[in-house]
């Protein structure tokens, strides 16, 4: 077999490991022979999530990201990417290692319950007007919001406000107008003064139809 051939076989071989697709999705993800596949399958004794089956994702994400995000979710990441190679017993190579982070990527998402993400969403949130409340009382004379500090819980909330597609589907359009304005940075300095800790919990953790 050439090298660029038993290249890719190493990563069908991981995604195949990695994942519980039938052969059918993976011959079709990688362009390959379905017959192909199942030769290699077969003969190499490859087997269907094998390299996953043992990692308790949710205590994972549980014990590590009790406290913060952003550091711990990457900690969290690295944990189930390295448990991965572990079970891999020693047959690691660079090459494969964009599958084993695409991996680890979804089952960190799938191991986040939807009471987590709202739970953080909120967290989040008030961080991010505590930061207008800070910013507030240091710049009350300023003329213009400080964009920095708006872009930031932009960027932040915008994390969460992906996940969650739902926050847009309330009836009430003058909170979907509120959390638009927070999103998108274009709310005044009085109108993020206004915003108290009850409404924004409010606004962010309203999000089940």
């Amino acid at each position: 077999m050439n090298p660029k051939k038993e290249l890719l076989k190493k990563e069908v071989r991981t995604y195949y490991e990695t994942h519980f697709d039938s052969t059918k999705e993976v011959s079709k993800r990688f362009g390959i022979n379905e017959r192909t596949l199942y030769h290699w399958i077969s003969s190499e004794k490859w087997q269907a999530g094998k390299l996953v089956k043992n990692i308790e994702s949710k205590k994972i994400v549980e014990q590590m990201l009790k406290d913060s995000l952003g550091s711990q979710t990457t900690m969290a990441k690295g944990v189930i990417k390295e448990a991965m190679k572990y079970n891999m017993q020693g047959l690691y190579s660079v090459y494969q290692e964009r599958i084993l982070d695409n991996a680890a990527d979804e089952i960190l998402l799938k191991a986040m319950s939807e009471d987590f993400i709202n739970k953080q969403m909120v967290k989040t949130a008030l961080i991010a007007q505590g930061e207008f409340n800070r910013y507030a009382s240091i710049s009350i004379h300023s003329e213009d919001p400080n964009a920095q500090v708006i872009k930031l819980a932009r960027d932040v909330i915008s994390i969460f406000s992906d996940m969650k597609k739902s926050i847009y589907s309330k009836d009430d359009d003058s909170y979907k107008l509120k959390i638009n304005n927070f999103i998108s940075g274009v709310a005044s300095k009085e109108e993020i003064g206004a915003l108290s800790d009850d409404e924004i919990r409010q606004i962010l953790s309203n999000t089940k139809s």
